[in-house]
């Protein structure tokens, strides 16, 4: 990635430098080789497709990056078409790590009923403050609809989310009977999911 030098008032030209030197030093793929900004996981570590609960809330925690970012869509992956989808019942979306929306889609029921990488744009672009912590999210309404995961094991709930509080856990279900994703969401009233949902930013 290109190492751009900040000007007065930016970050310290250490931060870039640093985070160019992360990259080349991962040894493996990196969201950017994929045109992205950031991701839950590498593409490549999907299992198969998991049918999240209609009605709620699925949220996706995003790692922390150096550098304040812009993300203008969220992507996520259908592996089975959605069946019935529910007309505005159903969006992506970011959430900052006090429960407040940030970004949402137009709604996505036409767009879901078909496979394939979904490519979503907020409605407005939002701003990742450098270190902050995000959530992708996604709702839908209808008779089913599936989206690719890193895993998805029973009982595992506790696991994907090791050592994280409610408030901070990586994969969640809540709130349920939603028919939007809401402005807010209570992060400690959140629930372990089993489903490593993949999502990804640009």
């Amino acid at each position: 990635m290109a190492i751009v030098l900040p000007t007065h008032g930016q970050l310290l030209w250490d931060t870039p430098l640093d985070l160019a030197l992360r990259n080349l030093a991962s040894g493996t793929f990196l969201p950017n080789d994929h045109g992205y900004l950031n991701w839950s996981t590498n593409p490549a570590n999907s299992t198969g497709g998991a049918n999240p609960a209609t009605g709620s809330v699925r949220m996706v925690k995003l790692p922390r990056l150096p550098q304040s970012y812009t993300i203008t869509t969220v992507t996520a992956f259908v592996s089975t078409a959605g069946v019935a989808l529910t007309a505005n019942q159903c969006f992506a979306g970011i959430y900052d790590s006090a429960g407040t929306r940030q970004g949402v889609t137009a709604d996505q029921s036409a767009v879901w009923n078909t496979t394939g990488l979904k490519a979503m744009a907020l409605t407005v672009p939002y701003v990742v403050s450098a270190q902050a912590d995000i959530w992708a999210a996604v709702l839908y309404n209808g008779t089913s609809c599936s989206f690719a995961v890193a895993a998805t094991v029973a009982g595992f709930n506790d696991l994907f989310n090791a050592n994280l509080t409610p408030s901070t856990a990586r994969y969640t279900i809540g709130p349920a009977a939603q028919t939007s994703l809401p402005a807010s969401i209570t992060m400690a009233s959140r629930t372990n999911s089993s489903q490593a949902t993949w999502m990804a930013v640009a």
